[in-house]
């Protein structure tokens, strides 16, 4: 195995890992000291002015702490390790594709999680602000984000998957 696909595994592994600490560890713990709300982040159709408030309202300080301490370093790296892995993944899984094709695909693996990383900023004004404090339109611009970020994770991690299944078949047809 080459170097940069040594690399590529190890940032993968890391993007994993950092994964698995938010949905085991620190998601639910947040969403307990919510009374059991979903944090914002695991909202993929959204949420809206209210909902936004009422989180707010029932999160408890230990909860807020965590949100706005461990949980957002865990959720600064995660998406930034996605992005590196699964951009550079797609790179080397699509070189049967002519490069525009190529580009677009690779394009939705990285916006995906800037608008991760960009809905983390927006959340982290909302929990600064509080629920007395909040706007409508800064919980849309926040939600807006979110949305999107699960649109096009979903679509990159889609096509990751669908080609990767296509590579097994391809392999275990030559074996």
């Amino acid at each position: 195995m080459t170097t940069p696909r040594i690399i590529l595994w190890v940032v993968s592994l890391a993007a994993i890992s950092f994964f698995l600490a938010m949905n085991l560890g620190t998601v639910p713990i947040i969403r307990a000291e919510a009374g059991g709300m979903r944090i914002f982040d695991n909202r993929p159709t959204g949420y809206d002015f209210e909902t936004a408030k009422q989180f707010l309202s029932q999160l408890s300080p230990d909860g807020y702490a965590l949100y706005t301490g461990l949980q957002r370093k865990i959720d600064t790296l995660f998406p930034t390790l996605m992005a590196i892995s699964l951009t550079w993944a797609l790179w080397i899984m699509t070189d049967f594709l002519d490069k525009p094709y190529r580009i677009g695909i690779c394009l939705a693996a990285f916006i995906g999680p800037m608008c991760d990383l960009t809905e983390n900023h927006f959340v982290g004004q909302m929990l600064a602000l509080g629920p007395e404090a909040i706007t409508e339109d800064l919980v849309s611009t926040a939600s807006t984000f979110s949305v999107t970020k699960w649109v096009l994770d979903i679509l990159a991690t889609s096509t990751f998957l669908l080609l990767g299944w296509q590579w097994l078949l391809q392999r275990s047809r030559r074996a």
